[in-house]
């Protein structure tokens, strides 16, 4: 009998006693969506928040991290990345998961043409949220880089034969482009 109530006493402890599977401890907290900005703990169950707060015990969690002096962010957004279609283009997982970066956006490496490629070779296979800009270029960025069905249009570079518009359709074409500070643009199919 004595055994059975001593197991009744401490089996609520146990059963408490790791109901998170991270707890980060002492950083200073950054979401502004909740208004947090302050050094606090947070209690992680599965892929969820579980808890914030100022202080939470560590025997209530599986594996503690000491974020003393570190800030901790909801994960960041790269609203400018390549990751497909560019000869330097780079792997989501590669370089976002490392710097805290959860979400990236491509910035024009896949046109329509090219884009169930881009999702399956890219987008499927990374942990990293990718979003997408579709290139207008049916090829995307692939095409309009070196691609043989380009035209340039804007002053010449390089001895490159001007192909502006004519007339009063140039003017308003280099109105256009230095409003979005271009000096040129290509044109691909």
């Amino acid at each position: 009998m004595k055994n059975k109530l001593l197991l009744c006493l401490f089996l609520p402890g146990l059963l408490t006693a790791q109901t998170y599977d991270l707890l980060i401890k002492g950083g200073h907290i950054i979401d502004t969506a909740n208004r947090i900005d302050g050094v606090s703990d947070i209690a992680i169950s599965g892929n969820k928040i579980a808890r914030v707060a100022p202080v939470i015990d560590t025997s209530q969690a599986k594996k503690i991290v000491d974020a003393t002096g570190l800030f901790v962010t909801p994960g960041l957004v790269d609203l400018h990345a390549h990751v497909y279609g560019y000869g330097g283009a780079l792997f989501p997982d590669d370089t976002a998961l490392t710097t805290g970066t959860t979400t990236v956006v491509d910035a024009g490496g896949s046109g329509w043409r090219t884009f169930e490629d881009f999702k399956t070779k890219v987008v499927d296979r990374s942990k990293t949220r990718v979003l997408v800009l579709i290139n207008i270029v049916g090829a995307g960025h692939e095409r309009s880089r070196g691609g043989r069905q380009c035209r340039r249009y804007g002053p010449g570079r390089h001895g490159e034969q001007d192909q502006r518009a004519p007339g009063r359709d140039r003017r308003n074409q280099n109105r256009a482009f230095r409003f979005a500070g271009l000096g040129s643009h290509q044109e691909c199919g």
